[in-house]
């Protein structure tokens, strides 16, 4: 059984070693296109993956998830609103030496479970309609013929599969009073502490948020002092409102992040393990929205990038791996917590 992980910049060198080597092994060689390592590198930079198998430290298969374009979709006519929601799988290869023996179709497994934890919910794959064996692995693991096309690199069968499964979110707890078990819900019945506020502030509270507010919506709507970011944040909140009132107010959930979010903001925030605890979360609903625009100089400038967010549009900034973090209805339920072993060896259940 081969052990299947992300591979990073370091590889890229045995990533194009392995497709060299089946290449030279091919009747086709150009059905596995032409990624230089430049292409690799930006496609790591930019919020794609490439996973590689390995049999005793040997890397013997790859396998490429792509984060889908409008563009993309386009040129292969699937019409998929939402983008975000779609994923291309790139080049699966294996070594000559183990082919045959169903590595691509474990690749393809992985990919997918990989997929589901980043939140995609549709796969789209092209093959030379001449690629018997990899058009049995993807019809057997049930992806359906679209149409043939005609691309750049040739003619391209299009297959699609719409992925099933619930996304496991976790949230990262900086506040030390969460614990396993317990069931999180809007705040009600705030105290106003400033006297000459407290007549007309709890009116307007109750009016705006007639529900309650989170923890998040307390430290930022009533309590925060932090200019910039009570800013930011207001003023997100009132382009919400004006202009996409039926999403969901960041001052009335719980933010969370997949296993990739987790890690990029710990990143990201420079936090001590020794200052935090990650918990699995179980939710009914969300919105995903990219944490690179939470973020603003001055009030047109931030007006901006609340837009970008709230419509959830492609980052401005093309070499920059976009961050989502999640906003959890409430109520949500502390599953359970997450040990700094487990954080560092997360990987995918085969």
């Amino acid at each position: 059984m081969i052990t299947i992980r992300d591979l990073e910049e370091q590889d890229l060198n045995a990533y194009l070693d392995l497709e060299q080597e089946v290449k030279n092994n091919m009747i086709h060689p150009e059905w596995l296109g032409d990624f230089t390592k430049n292409d690799l590198q930006r496609l790591l930079k930019t919020g794609g993956h490439i996973y590689g198998g390995y049999l005793q430290d040997k890397l013997i298969a790859v396998g490429v998830l792509m984060p889908a374009t409008k563009e993309g979709l386009e040129k292969l006519n699937l019409d998929i609103l939402d983008v975000q929601k779609a994923v291309s799988f790139g080049p699966q290869m294996v070594h000559p030496l183990y082919q045959g023996k169903g590595i691509q179709k474990e690749i393809i497994s992985f990919l997918e479970k990989r997929a589901i934890q980043l939140d995609y919910q549709y796969v789209e794959v092209t093959v030379s309609p001449e690629n018997e064996i990899s058009i049995h692995n993807f019809v057997s693991c049930n992806y359906e013929f679209h149409k043939t096309v005609e691309l750049s690199r040739g003619t391209r069968n299009v297959y699609v599969k719409e992925l099933h499964g619930k996304l496991k979110l976790y949230h990262i707890d900086r506040s030390g009073y969460l614990k396993e078990g317990q069931k999180i819900l809007l705040q009600n019945d705030i105290e106003i502490r400033k006297d000459f506020l407290k007549k007309d502030a709890n009116k307007y509270l109750k009016e705006y948020f007639p529900n309650g507010l989170s923890s998040h919506g307390r430290h930022y709507f009533i309590d925060g002092y932090e200019n910039k970011s009570m800013g930011m944040d207001i003023i997100f909140e009132y382009e919400r409102r004006l202009h996409y009132p039926e999403k969901l107010s960041r001052y009335e959930v719980l933010f969370a992040f997949n296993e990739d979010g987790v890690k990029d903001f710990i990143l990201m925030k420079e936090l001590d393990w020794e200052f935090y605890k990650i918990y699995e979360v179980e939710y009914e609903s969300y919105e995903r929205h990219n944490m690179n625009f939470v973020r603003g100089w001055g009030q047109l400038d931030t007006m901006v990038s609340a837009k970008f967010y709230w419509e959830n549009l492609p980052d401005y900034d093309k070499n920059r791996k976009p961050v989502y973090e999640y906003l959890l209805k409430m109520p949500v339920q502390i599953k359970r917590e997450v040990s700094i072993e487990e954080l560092r060896s997360w990987t995918i259940e085969k």
